[in-house]
């Protein structure tokens, strides 16, 4: 602890600038200046610009998300835009600190009522948790148990798309079985939905997907739909149908 000392000749402590987890003043600066430089971009709709600067310093991702609750929603859609296409560098940074108060504020995110958002929001966990971002996959199924259709509905739309992260896998099918056992037709065509993302990856994926989507349709709930040609069941089946043709336009795309 630093010293100063009084006309008494008596010591004196000095407080401690960086007591109570306050950043160094310099540190603080260039975050500052970082977050008015990528906010400006956002406001601007240089969404690639911001891209650039989250593969060149993997930390900004943490100042982007902070960006999705900003109150313009310009500035929030483009920010989950920017972070969706830059996903994979979750999977850099995964362990890095302040990465789980980073998936907690797109969780919240999910919620948002603009209409990009949730969506992108989404897609940005589902693929983070692909790309092996710990904290990823806890937060999706998390939200999966919200109070809001749109959260629970995002949160499946990005497990479908986290399927094709072999180390998970069984822990995102589990997710669906529980989806399928509370019959909710919307959270189905969301997860089903994620799947047509992950159908794009390999062979083995594909081939994960196909047999998975066959017994699905084979389901009491599916038949029984069916049956009763359903609202919920065309919408589903037009889903099904809709992976399928990405599963086969990702074959038919192989060397």
């Amino acid at each position: 602890m630093t010293r100063q000392k009084k006309a008494t000749g008596k010591d004196t402590k000095l407080p401690n600038p960086l007591a109570d987890g306050r950043k160094p003043p310099i540190i603080h600066g260039i975050q500052t200046k970082r977050t008015k430089k990528l906010k400006a971009y956002l406001a601007l709709g240089m969404v690639s610009d911001v891209v650039k600067e989250i593969r060149k310093q993997p930390e900004n991702i943490h100042i982007v998300a902070g960006l999705v609750t900003d109150e313009s929603e310009y500035i929030r859609s483009n920010a989950a835009k920017a972070l969706e296409e830059a996903a994979p560098v979750f999977g850099d940074i995964a362990d890095e600190n302040g990465m789980d108060s980073t998936l907690d504020v797109l969780v919240k995110a999910l919620g948002d009522f603009h209409m990009n958002v949730p969506k992108r929001v989404a897609g940005i966990l589902g693929l983070a948790a692909l790309n092996g971002a710990d904290g990823a996959l806890p937060a999706l199924l998390e939200a999966l148990s919200s109070k809001s259709p749109t959260v629970r509905e995002g949160a499946a739309e990005g497990l479908g798309k986290a399927v094709a992260n072999e180390s998970i896998r069984e822990a995102v099918l589990n997710a669906f079985a529980k989806i399928l056992h509370n019959k909710d037709a919307n959270e189905m065509r969301s997860f089903i939905r994620g799947l047509g993302n992950a159908a794009e990856y390999d062979q083995k994926t594909r081939t994960l997907i196909t047999r998975f989507l066959i017994g699905f349709t084979h389901s009491d709930w599916f038949r029984n739909e069916m049956e009763k040609n359903s609202v919920a069941y065309e919408g589903i089946a037009g889903s099904v149908a809709e992976v399928f043709g990405r599963m086969k336009k990702a074959e038919a795309a192989q060397p």
